[in-house]
């Protein structure tokens, strides 16, 4: 996921970011370490893109 996210940056589809933010609404519900984490850089990066 983290090569997903650092290539994010050169991707403007809409359509890309939807599934980033459905798959982050997914590992955010996981209750460990590693999927808050990963959870929240994909909400930064998705974010990040739209502003």
């Amino acid at each position: 996921m983290s090569a997903v996210l650092d290539a994010y940056g050169g991707i403007s589809s809409p359509r890309l970011a939807g599934k980033l933010r459905e798959f982050q609404r997914t590992a955010a519900r996981i209750d460990n370490r590693a999927a808050r984490d990963c959870a929240e850089r994909m909400h930064e990066t998705v974010r990040g893109s739209i502003e």
